[in-house]
């Protein structure tokens, strides 16, 4: 008597449990900055190798020289940290170790990449990016063709990273690598730069005058004006 008790009273949490119906609530909109940027950059898709293209997204092309990519095979990928809008010099042990045994190489202008992947940290937001042409690399004492892979690091100041905005990051990323078919970035200028700022973004001067701590820079119709190693004018 006891035992049938036990069943029964078992059959019934069973079913009862059965019965009861399960909510199931539609999953939230994910409305993060990451998965915006992943939207904005329209990321490509690789296999698990990283080596094949399964879906790709939108094609990227490089305005700066300095950055360095390496062979996807070797699972090695260099980073280059922007600073000042342009990209700091490499490491040297890095340069040193990989530099002349690996398939390390400086990427030009021009050279186009698919962004594959979007790391957002408190300090930085750093690029994945492959290239879409190969290059060739030497592998067991043979030559073959290999995509290439780099990292673009753009430190963050303390507490950025809580207001930073789709637009803000493509201000940073743009002169570096934009869209291919979109107008290459306007060089600018802003009150205070420095001489070095300056020519980081427009190059050499066709002409400077030297005035003691005050100096003028011609480029073509634009002079800009500098008084002590800041910019003061600009007409």
């Amino acid at each position: 008597m006891h035992n049938r008790a036990v069943t029964a009273l078992t059959l019934a949490l069973l079913f009862g449990a059965a019965a009861t119906p399960v909510l199931s609530q539609a999953p939230a909109t994910d409305t993060s900055l990451l998965t915006r940027l992943e939207a904005s950059y329209n990321l490509t898709k690789t296999g698990f190798a990283s080596s094949r293209v399964t879906a790709p997204g939108s094609v990227y092309v490089v305005h700066v020289d300095g950055l360095l990519a390496r062979a996807i095979a070797d699972h090695v990928t260099p980073t280059t940290t922007i600073e000042d809008g342009q990209p700091l010099p490499a490491a040297k042990g890095f340069k040193g170790f990989f530099g002349a045994s690996g398939d390390t190489r400086q990427v030009a202008q021009g050279e186009r990449f698919y962004v594959v992947g979007i790391d957002l940290k408190d300090d930085a937001i750093v690029f994945r990016l492959d290239s879409l042409d190969t290059h060739v690399v030497e592998s067991n004492g043979q030559s073959e063709q290999s995509r290439f892979r780099m990292l673009i690091k753009f430190p963050l100041a303390k507490g950025a990273a809580d207001t930073l905005t789709v637009a803000g990051v493509h201000h940073l990323t743009d002169p570096i690598f934009s869209i291919e078919g979109a107008p290459a970035p306007v060089p600018q200028v802003q009150l205070g730069e420095s001489l070095a700022d300056v020519e980081n973004a427009f190059g050499q001067p066709d002409k400077i005058v030297n005035l003691g701590a005050k100096k003028v820079l011609s480029y073509g119709n634009l002079t800009i004006i500098l008084v002590d190693d800041k910019v003061t004018d600009a007409e």
